[in-house]
């Protein structure tokens, strides 16, 4: 009798909380198989995509929740450049160059340097004056400008080209990105007719997709060099000069040399820190790898790409991202991005004493 009642007791307790639970534990069933069936449904949506846009979407995800490196207490000391003046060299006059993701000087046409905006502009080439002046506007319209980011000129069998990266990406994404080498206009005083293809490139990594600002021509070694930008340190890559298709980059080197944000940038600007030594721009005279970040540029031999550079402070003028040595290459011109609409980009030159 003693066993009973107790027993008794904690059934009815149990089934009169049963009845009053039961209303909220059916609606408790259903968020939970809404939130199962909307999981389900944004997975598919999701792979729906991957599979519609050639990207790895879950990838770029995964990228975006990665935390930036921990800062270093010190970099390794440099040699630094001190024999340099920088000059800067006027506005650039046309207002459709909102951000100057890229600069190479022309083969051919005497004082002008080519630039585009990168992403989500269109796929247009600007060529501008050594004095910031306007010489028009070339468009490629048979293939999108997904993320235009980098730009390089070189001659081939005689014609005057001009190579164009569509490699950005920032989330690391994209299967395969794209360089476009096209034939340099005749006459700068024709801009509406369309700039013309000779062949286009589909560059995979090989260990993953990798973001990248900076490709450059390195004409003695006849190869396309392209430069990672969130890795850290910066991989090197190359492909043939020739190459035409789909390709798979290789590796050259890790630029180890390169600096990394210390505690006291992030002290002094925590937002920017992760972002001052990222690889934005890149150019190669001979064996002069030139490499430029937000911050300072840095010099490397290409026959010694294990040893430190030579950095090359500059002034903190706007978001730097292109570089180019001019057709001599005693001379360096780089660009700064518009930090407000109602300002312009500006150009800068950098020259050297012996």
């Amino acid at each position: 009798m003693h066993t009973i009642r107790p027993v008794c007791v904690f059934a009815c307790y149990h089934f009169f909380l049963a009845c009053l639970l039961e209303p909220r534990l059916k609606k408790l069933k259903k968020l939970i198989f809404a939130a199962g069936a909307t999981a389900v449904v944004g997975v598919g949506l999701l792979v729906a995509v991957s599979l519609w846009s050639g990207l790895h979407v879950f990838a770029g995800i995964w990228n975006l929740l990665l935390p930036h490196p921990d800062a270093v207490e010190n970099n390794p000391r440099l040699t630094i450049e001190q024999n340099h003046k920088v000059l800067w060299r006027g506005s650039i006059a046309n207002y459709e160059i909102d951000e100057s993701s890229a600069l190479t000087a022309s083969p051919t046409h005497e004082g002008i340097l080519w630039t585009l905006n990168d992403s989500g502009g269109t796929p247009t080439l600007y060529a501008v004056g050594t004095d910031g002046a306007s010489h028009g506007e070339y468009s490629y319209s048979d293939a999108p400008a997904f993320d235009w980011e980098s730009l390089d000129a070189f001659t081939e069998e005689g014609q005057p080209l001009l190579l164009v990266g569509d490699v950005g990406d920032n989330l690391r994404w994209r299967r395969y990105v794209t360089l476009y080498v096209l034939h340099e206009p005749e006459d700068l005083n024709k801009p509406e007719e369309p700039l013309l293809l000779k062949r286009s490139i589909d560059v995979v990594y090989p260990h993953g997709p990798r973001d990248c600002e900076a490709i450059a021509v390195d004409g003695k070694r006849n190869r396309i060099l392209m430069l990672s930008k969130r890795q850290s340190p910066p991989e090197l890559y190359a492909i043939p000069l020739q190459s035409e298709g789909q390709v798979e980059a290789q590796p050259v080197a890790s630029l180890l040399g390169m600096p990394k944000p210390t505690e006291a940038d992030y002290q002094r600007a925590s937002d920017l820190a992760p972002y001052l030594y990222m690889p934005t721009g890149m150019d190669v005279n001979g064996d002069r790898l030139l490499v430029t970040t937000y911050q300072h540029m840095f010099l490397f031999d290409l026959n010694a790409l294990e040893e430190p550079p030579v950095k090359i402070p500059l002034p903190i003028v706007g978001q730097r991202e292109a570089v180019t040595f001019d057709q001599s290459g005693t001379v360096v011109f780089t660009t700064s991005e518009r930090i407000d609409p109602t300002y312009s980009a500006e150009l800068f030159s950098i020259t050297f004493s012996d």
